[in-house]
């Protein structure tokens, strides 16, 4: 006999079962036919109510795995915004703690300034200039200089009316007078293909050393005196003068607030 017609005897027998129960249940002799009766149905009887049970578990087991599952989605969607919220912050704090920097700078400073937001960058190998907020209608002006608080950026040579253009000093075309802070040496610090600068035109015979500090010497028109610039980090000696590497103080790729000086 096949599954399938074992399936409807199996549900023929348990009708049949039914319908006598609820007919002789009217009838006087019940008693003596349903005794028998359940002694005959009583393990299909027991096999449906199992059935049943286990479905029942089934059920419950899955509504349950539903609702924890929900619960784990709601967890995840608060742990995620918790930690965007996080994320958040900690910009906050970081921006809170970079305007502070500024405006102590700015305190510190005998020049009136202007503070504006890096908006843009060039992304040539070539040119090293950068974008800021602020333009013509803010007082912005050609070749005014511009720093950060770690030190000098460089200088306005572009405005437009709500925006200008920055030359970094690490732009090939970029020069600016500068000296040794410990031995008051002179020189041109020019830019290069790098993050990096070149101090040009010491005297043949400098005293010029690794970690030695160099600022701004106040010559020309441009840049005032004393602005840190940077750190020497590798001198050759040459026979017209040595070639001294200097990295600049600021980090480029992380400038995100600078100060012009207005003069």
């Amino acid at each position: 006999m096949s599954k399938k017609r074992k399936f409807f005897c199996l549900i023929f027998i348990i009708i049949i079962f039914v319908s006598l129960s609820i007919q002789f249940k009217k009838q006087k002799y019940f008693r003596l036919f349903s005794f028998p009766s359940f002694y005959i149905f009583s393990p299909v009887l027991n096999l449906i109510h199992t059935f049943c049970k286990a479905i029942e578990g089934i059920y419950h087991r899955y509504i349950y795995l539903v609702s924890v599952e929900e619960e784990n989605e709601k967890l995840k969607k608060q742990l995620s915004d918790m930690k965007n919220l996080n994320l958040q912050l900690e910009e906050i704090m970081m921006e809170n703690e970079r305007l502070r920097k500024l405006l102590l700078l700015k305190e510190k400073l005998s020049f009136e300034t202007i503070a504006a937001e890096v908006i843009g960058e060039n992304p040539s190998a070539w040119s090293k200039t950068i974008i800021i907020n602020k333009g013509k209608k803010d007082g912005i002006k050609k070749y005014l200089p511009v720093i950060s608080p770690e030190g000098l950026v460089g200088k306005i040579i572009e405005v437009y009316p709500t925006s200008a253009m920055i030359q970094l000093i690490i732009d090939k075309d970029s020069g600016v007078p500068v000296l040794i802070k410990r031995t008051r040496e002179r020189g041109i610090l020019v830019g290069g293909f790098s993050n990096f600068c070149y101090l040009k035109y010491l005297p043949r015979f400098s005293d010029v050393k690794v970690n030695d500090i160099v600022l701004t010497s106040g010559f020309g028109v441009i840049y005032p005196k004393d602005i840190l610039v940077g750190e020497v980090v590798s001198v050759k000696k040459d026979s017209i003068s040595p070639k001294v590497k200097v990295k600049p103080f600021v980090n480029f790729s992380r400038l995100e607030e600078v100060l012009i000086i207005k003069k």
